[in-house]
């Protein structure tokens, strides 16, 4: 938002800037409204909600990692197909070597197109460093670039428009939105020929799903420790719950750890169980182990390369005594 606050202003297009703050300020009252507490009082002025729950801990709990990582992984994002036409309109757009456009006589140097690509590339360089320095939390996926979505659009039309406007001639081309429809519809040949979802199980999925086909095996257990907690994200999948629901899932943090709800089934693994972007969110197995909950499950996949624990609350949803 601040980058095309600058380029709004480069441009002069002043009252544009009035709608910049508009979503952020929304996410504010939103967030507010959604975490008041019964009384209806807030401690705190619904502008300032982001501000008060701000989660990212200066030092990433994930570590950093390498300066072309983003890059590597942008394909992912953008699609490996027409990935080369994004480079391509980026180039373009950042070095204006495509003269042809008209630029009107009040409009500055700074053409529109080179904020188009400046802004997602700025976004990308930005969060580069922070994954490299392990800051604000960065675990280093495409996630915090999808906001650049409609951006890394554009710059892929645009490299899209070079490419048929040097090769038409060639191969004589013609047609093309015809061409550019075809290729939309192509990658739901991908989902009609691989299996159903998922098309493939990392181990921590496997895990999950031995965990929920074990649980759900046990219709005891299932009323007994109905709440579920959990730094598997396949468990929501496998299991069939919604977990953001209060009476299906238990608070992960490490306060939920140290509160020990009734009734509530523990899943930790050493991959994600000690990383979050919220410090208060990690949780070491010495934490689990302190606190009282009792293991019951060990679960492993590829010679313990991958495993989880599973462990149960000191009492059930009835408030009788784990055994």
């Amino acid at each position: 938002a601040l980058l095309a606050g600058v380029a709004l202003l480069w441009h002069r297009r002043f009252w544009w800037i009035i709608l910049l703050p508009i979503p952020f300020l929304a996410w504010n009252y939103i967030g507010w409204q959604l975490t008041l507490p019964p009384s209806g009082q807030s401690s705190i002025p619904w502008y300032l909600w982001v501000k008060a729950n701000w989660p990212y801990s200066t030092q990433s709990p994930y570590g950093h990692g390498w300066p072309w990582d983003f890059l590597v992984r942008l394909p992912l994002l953008v699609g490996p197909i027409v990935f080369p036409l994004t480079i391509i309109g980026a180039y373009l757009s950042l070095k204006r070597l495509d003269r042809s456009e008209p630029v009107s006589p009040k409009q500055r140097p700074l053409h529109i197109w080179f904020w188009a690509a400046f802004i997602p590339v700025a976004a990308l360089v930005a969060h580069t460093i922070l994954w490299c320095f392990g800051l604000m939390g960065s675990n280093g996926g495409n996630r915090y670039l999808v906001i650049c979505t409609p951006l890394w659009a554009l710059l892929t039309a645009r490299g899209a428009e070079w490419a048929w406007n040097r090769y038409r001639e060639r191969y004589r081309l013609k047609r093309p939105h015809l061409i550019a429809g075809i290729a939309v519809f192509l990658p739901l040949f991908t989902g009609i020929c691989l299996p159903a979802f998922p098309p493939m199980q990392s181990p921590a999925d496997q895990i999950a799903f031995e965990i929920a086909d074990w649980y759900q095996r046990d219709p005891d257990l299932r009323r007994r420790y109905p709440r579920i907690a959990s730094s598997l994200p396949g468990m929501s999948f496998y299991l069939d719950l919604d977990l953001g629901r209060p009476e299906h899932s238990a608070e992960v943090g490490q306060s939920g750890i140290a509160h020990r709800p009734p009734g509530t089934l523990l899943i930790w693994d050493p991959n994600l169980g000690p990383t979050n972007s919220d410090q208060n969110l990690c949780i070491t197995q010495e934490m689990i182990k302190k606190a009282g909950w009792l293991h019951v499950k060990h679960v492993t996949r590829g010679d313990e390369d991958f495993w989880a624990d599973v462990y149960l609350s000191p009492t059930d949803i009835d408030g009788a005594a784990t055994k």
